[in-house]
């Protein structure tokens, strides 16, 4: 509680310009741009997307994924917003959410059978179902029994009994005990390097790590609720970068049109904005297109 105000009322009043002002003075308006961009570039290509699929195998798996796409798109708008306020915290929630949607998506596309996988990602929605239901008390339960039935029937592969007849799920979507954790599948999906560097960060914000201190302390030394500018843009950079890159390799996939220059032309613009922060592979040279 304020010592200086009496109500949050007062306090908002008084407070509220300044932090906004503050705010205001810490914005990088060019970098938000192309931020903006991303956003709408992912827009302009999911425009679309599914009519532009060239077989009906293909059409069939995007009905399956393409909620990974659309998650995708959502953050990458979040990540602007975020940038805008400097909140760190909702910019590296927001990038650990688009490497993982990332992950799993190009552990479907390099499978020897893709589509088994994308069926399994579909599928495993029921499983889901069943765990949130079987929380409930008895009584409080959603799901009838035909419905739990049928959902039983549909996902053999994670339906485990103990030797008391009693029923365990497995909660590995994949259904594969290879890739029974994240960081397999983020190690078959060749982003190994990536899961070691950025999933270790953006873990301390998911869990709450008392190293957070250095992402909130201003260079006075004052340690406030305003993400530290510079880290704040480096993640929203990283995790923009990573959804343009999921989005090129979906575009392959399905084959729908992605104009290579268009992607190359963002990334110069990105690494212009923002040079000074990112680490090397941001800083390679451009792809040929």
């Amino acid at each position: 509680m304020s010592l200086k105000h009496k109500t949050h009322h007062d306090y908002a009043a008084d407070v509220g310009p300044k932090l906004q002002q503050f705010i205001e003075q810490q914005r990088d308006r060019p970098f938000e741009n192309v931020l903006g961009e991303a956003f709408m570039l992912f827009s302009w290509v999911m425009e679309d997307f599914e009519a532009k699929t060239k077989t009906t195998q293909q059409k069939e798996m995007f009905k399956k994924l393409g909620i990974i796409l659309i998650e995708m798109q959502d953050a990458l708008r979040g990540l602007h917003a975020g940038q805008v306020d400097l909140s760190a915290v909702t910019v590296a929630a927001l990038a650990r959410i688009i490497f993982e949607l990332r992950c799993n998506l190009r552990f479907i596309f390099t499978r020897k059978d893709p589509a088994l996988y994308a069926d399994r990602f579909n599928r495993f929605a029921g499983i889901e179902k069943l765990v949130h239901d079987d929380r409930k008390l008895a009584g409080q339960r959603m799901l009838s029994p035909a419905e739990r039935d049928r959902i039983q029937k549909d996902c053999p592969e994670w339906i485990k009994r103990k030797k008391s007849g009693e029923i365990r799920y497995d909660l590995n979507w994949t259904a594969d005990p290879q890739f029974d954790s994240f960081k397999k599948i983020a190690e078959a999906a060749g982003l190994l390097t990536e899961w070691e560097i950025m999933y270790d960060v953006t873990s301390k914000f998911v869990h709450g790590s008392p190293l957070l201190v250095n992402g909130y302390r201003s260079p006075n030394g004052h340690v406030g609720p305003i993400g530290r500018p510079d880290h704040v843009k480096q993640t929203s950079a990283i995790g923009a970068k990573w959804a343009i890159d999921a989005l090129m390799d979906a575009a392959r996939f399905f084959g729908v049109p992605f104009e290579r220059f268009t992607q190359a032309q963002w990334w110069a613009r990105l690494i212009a904005a923002s040079k000074e922060l990112l680490p090397p592979e941001l800083s390679a040279p451009l792809p040929d297109v």
